[in-house]
């Protein structure tokens, strides 16, 4: 596997090593489509306009894909760049290079990635170039190319409605969508009378997962649950929106309905939940799964919620949680720390009802979970 090549430099560099013909055996690639002097981070080039660099870069990035015939994984990188090259920079021979190796059926598995979404783990909107979204748009509006990807991981600032339309109607073959950040406000929640119809039925979809994402309701989630039948395994990770109506209580005979999902459906292999109020919890606990992960929930919310209804999450045969304190030294990364005004006793008894709840029920209970992103908003030190 090759990756980080960003510039002809390296290119003549990896070409000294690699013969040309064994270009043909890279299988995996992550390129940058900005040029590294295109980004307005770089004081150098603030008062500058660099359309010549970008095109240069498009043309190294476009002749590497070229020769790599056998790429069936692509991910591609790109920064915020000056707003007066954003609109010039369509990179025609990257999105020729792409199509071409989609459209023979090489290529099945595309990412996206802003580094300003990847390198900063607070909330933001960050302008996508140009050129992403014509790449994006031309792949799904090629049926060959479109029918190729299996696999699609978008980490951007945003979504047009236009994209944000055909992601859901023309990957007839998608088996994993990762969506991080780009579902906002401004599109709607997932299930709402204007978008629950977008949603084309895809049996071939088994992993969804949609970060740090606004559009994410919780009582529109189970509904995608039901329409995707072949989903075994959510991610869903939500700041949420305060215009959201809440809802406290399920009904009383959610459990016993007939046409609720735990009934009507297999319960996913795995469903991870990220920064959820209590609510939310409660909301999303009518989804049956066998494991269940839960990460930089607000404090207490958790245990509260699996405490008032203690059937939630049917099916549920292992609870994965943060690390102790004790744990910390293992991992530092994974430890989420105790709030401080919480006392020993109070840990105790909280750990213990949890305890008491999985035992009741049969459920592992396991400390090994590790958070994706942790946001300001939330009181990220317990369950």
């Amino acid at each position: 596997m090759i990756t980080a090549i960003t510039t002809i430099k390296e290119l003549h560099r990896i070409s000294s090593v690699v013969v040309i013909p064994y270009w043909q055996h890279i299988h995996v690639l992550s390129i940058d489509i900005n040029a590294p002097n295109a980004h307005i981070s770089d004081p150098k080039y603030r008062h500058e306009l660099p359309i010549q660099a970008v095109e240069a870069q498009d043309r190294n990035m476009g002749g590497i894909l070229d020769v790599c015939k056998n790429l069936t994984s692509l991910a591609m990188y790109y920064s915020d760049i000056d707003p007066r090259v954003n609109n010039m920079t369509h990179i025609p021979c990257i999105r020729a290079a792409v199509l071409s190796l989609l459209e023979n059926h090489r290529l099945c598995k595309l990412g996206f990635y802003s580094t300003s979404i990847l390198d900063y783990p607070f909330d933001g909107v960050y302008e996508v170039p140009v050129g992403v979204f014509t790449l994006l748009r031309s792949i799904l509006d090629s049926p060959r190319a479109a029918s190729a990807v299996q696999v699609l991981d978008l980490a951007m600032g945003s979504l047009s409605e236009e994209i944000y339309d055909k992601l859901r109607t023309k990957l007839p073959n998608l088996r994993t969508l990762t969506i991080r950040r780009a579902l906002r406000r401004g599109l709607g929640r997932v299930w709402d009378a204007g978008n629950c119809i977008k949603w084309a039925p895809n049996a071939n979809l088994t992993r969804l997962q949609l970060m740090t994402c606004q559009a994410a309701y919780a009582v529109h989630v189970p509904f995608l649950v039901r329409h995707f039948v072949g989903l075994r395994h959510l991610f869903i990770s939500t700041c949420g929106e305060s215009s959201d109506p809440i809802v406290l209580n399920l009904p009383s005979d959610w459990r016993t309905d007939p046409d609720q999902l735990c009934n009507v459906r297999e319960p996913l292999d795995t469903l991870w939940l990220e920064h959820m109020e209590m609510w939310e919890i409660t909301m999303l606990g009518v989804i049956p799964t066998r494991e269940l992960v839960v990460t930089t929930v607000k404090k207490n919310h958790l245990w509260e919620a699996l405490r008032a209804e203690d059937e939630l999450f049917p099916h549920l045969k292992t609870l994965r949680l943060a690390p102790y304190p004790a744990d910390a030294d293992k991992d530092p990364a994974r430890f989420v720390p105790p709030c401080q005004n919480e006392t020993e006793d109070q840990k105790k008894w909280k750990e213990k009802t949890l305890g008491a709840i999985c035992d009741k029920r049969k459920i592992e209970l396991r400390r090994d979970a590790r958070a994706t992103w942790r946001c300001p908003c939330c009181d990220i030190r317990g369950f």
